[in-house]
């Protein structure tokens, strides 16, 4: 929670972060930067140099096939200078682990070219853990339905009429036994989560 967003608009403070970044990196004797988000984060790649230590950038899926990309299509003078920025960030990442082939190849596409060293790692479930007791879990829902937990934030990047859609699709069995739970607390776009409730 220490750490700002990078930010071109206020280069001030982000110069002041990156003293931050290092300064950490210097008191923990920290060997590797693990970048785990790349919008915004994988900018601070752009730093490599000060920062002087490996960094290896996962992507998760919205992040480079959507967020950043976005900034590559609209031509707007902000929105070159972002892509200056990932360019040369992208392009001094050590290593690369994304959860999809999709993903990875959106990263190429981006850039040019990828880091030497890139990994496929799947977002996989335990499905041990799924299968034993979980009733110290539970959410306290009032109703005995089991139910299907959407955990995404509650925002239009994740389209959450496209879950609606789908569910509506389940055989009456299934909507009779189940209860679909999305989680809206703290969404900021108070209009999109009117129109998901009013769906």
């Amino acid at each position: 929670g220490v750490i700002e967003d990078f930010s071109i608009r206020y280069w001030g403070r982000t110069r002041k972060q990156v003293k931050i970044i290092q300064h950490i990196i210097k008191t923990y004797n920290i060997q590797v930067l693990h970048i785990m988000y790349a919008e915004p984060n994988a900018l601070w790649a752009y730093f490599k140099k000060r920062l002087s230590i490996p960094i290896v950038l996962t992507t998760r899926g919205t992040d480079v096939l959507k967020t950043i990309p976005r900034f590559f299509e609209e031509k707007t003078i902000l929105n070159r200078i972002v892509v200056f920025f990932y360019k040369q960030a992208f392009r001094k990442i050590d290593a690369l682990t994304s959860t999809s082939l999709r993903q990875k190849e959106s990263v190429e596409r981006l850039c040019g070219q990828l880091p030497l060293y890139t990994e496929i790692i799947r977002t996989g479930v335990d499905i041990d853990k799924i299968l034993s007791d979980t009733t110290a879990y539970r959410l306290k829902i009032l109703s005995d339905k089991k139910y299907i937990l959407f955990p995404r934030a509650m925002r239009p990047l994740y389209n959450h009429e496209l879950a609606l859609e789908a569910i509506k699709m389940l055989p009456k069995e299934i909507l009779d036994e189940y209860l679909f739970v999305f989680v809206d607390k703290g969404s900021s776009d108070k209009a999109y989560l009117q129109k998901i409730q009013g769906l």
